[in-house]
Formats: structure tokens, C-alpha cells, sequence
């Protein structure tokens, strides 16, 4: 079938305007890609913390069953971690990287064992009651 010479140029300007329109849907959709992929990279940082912190405060759990007496000015550093500290005050574990508290854990001692009660830090903090 052949199309009148009038109406070509009406089909080839629709045809760039579809295409021009795909182009702009598979760029956003491109951009949300990345998006998506940063924000999975961003998760997967925040878990590992997490656990860091989490080995970290089964260290200084373990620290505390084992030694009785704890000075409270001293601060210990992590063995697997070194750049994190923890200490010990009024029945309470400070986790802290640099000069940032990041973690606090309260604890009861029965039987010569520690038993954590509480936890906060700085993503819990707005629901954890004092």
C-alpha cells in the first residue's frame, strides 16, 4: 500500500516523537537503576555496621564476665575492630568510634554472667524509653 506523499512526512514526524519519547522513558528508567543501586549499597553498609557493633558489644560482654572489677575510665579497644573502644559505667556498655558514642548497652550481671537488658544507638534512639 502506498502512502500519499501529503501524509509521509506526518508519519515520520510521529515516529520521531515516539522514539524521542522511548528515549526519555528508558533514561529515567536508567537513572532509577542507579538510584536503586546506591540505595543498596547504602543497606548493605548500614547491616555491616550493625554487625560490627554487634561483635563489638558480645567482645565487651564477654570482657566484663571474665574480669569482675572494671575501671570505668578505662577504655578498651576492640580486638578485631581497632578503631572502636568500649567502656563500662553504672551497669552500662559505651561503644565508641573516635570520640562518637555510637552504641549504649544496659546489663545486669546474675550468676557471673552479663545479660544485656537494653540497647540504644543512634537508629533506635527514638524508640528506646529511659
Amino acid at each position: 500500500m502506498l502512502i500519499p506523499e501529503n501524509e509521509r512526512g506526518f508519519i515520520e514526524i510521529f515516529s520521531l516523537i515516539i522514539i524521542s519519547f522511548f528515549l526519555l522513558l528508558s533514561m529515567q528508567l536508567f537513572q532509577e537503576i542507579l538510584l536503586h543501586g546506591k540505595i543498596c549499597n547504602a543497606y548493605q553498609k548500614c547491616i555491616q555496621e550493625d554487625y560490627r557493633v554487634e561483635g563489638i558489644l558480645m567482645e565487651a560482654k564477654k570482657y566484663r564476665e571474665k574480669n569482675g572489677t572494671i575501671d570505668p575510665s578505662e577504655r578498651i579497644t576492640s580486638s578485631f575492630q581497632p578503631n572502636y573502644r568500649y567502656y563500662f559505667d553504672n551497669e552500662k556498655i559505651y561503644i565508641e568510634k573516635g570520640t562518637l558514642n555510637i552504641l549504649i548497652a544496659n546489663y545486669k550481671i546474675y550468676d557471673n554472667k552479663v545479660y544485656i537488658t537494653g540497647v540504644k544507638n543512634q537508629s533506635n534512639s527514638i524508640y528506646v524509653r529511659e
